[in-house]
């Protein structure tokens, strides 16, 4: 029997690796800090996705944008083992461009669309947690 053939919405592409906010939030999820990816995924409201946004802007600027290059790294304690991680290297204009994209799927929608953009949003980012955590991992030369 044949699989039935997947097809992506074309507004979903936009939102697969690459793009500057699921990049910043897959950063985020990575060192299991997954408080501004869950407000996102379980926003009904436009103000609450546009909040949690600024918090993880915020942090991630704090956590990265105000260093030298070299100094662009977050210790992450996962249960017993602490691991460096280096900044994921976004370029502002890409991520202003990611937000205002995505803003522009929920502006003015009901709140079941905006669930729906939000969820996806959420999936984006806990599938490519994974693959940014290892791409980021500092490993310690051992001699």
């Amino acid at each position: 029997m044949e699989k039935p053939k997947v097809t992506e919405a074309p507004e979903r592409r936009e939102f697969r690796r690459g793009n500057a906010l699921v990049e910043i939030l897959a950063f985020f999820a990575a060192q299991r800090n997954y408080g501004y990816i869950d407000r996102i995924g379980n926003a009904l409201d436009e103000i609450t996705v546009y909040e949690a946004i600024k918090d993880a802007l915020r942090d991630y600027h704090s956590l990265c944008s105000d260093k030298p290059a070299q100094d662009r790294i977050v210790e992450v304690k996962i249960r017993e083992t602490t691991f460096k991680l280096r900044c994921p290297n976004i370029e502002p204009e890409d991520l202003e461009e990611s937000i205002y994209k995505f803003i522009g799927h929920i502006k003015g929608k009901s709140g079941y669309d905006i669930v729906k953009e939000t969820r996806n949003l959420h999936v984006e980012v806990m599938s490519r947690k994974a693959t940014i955590f290892e791409e980021l991992l500092i490993r310690e030369s051992s001699g």
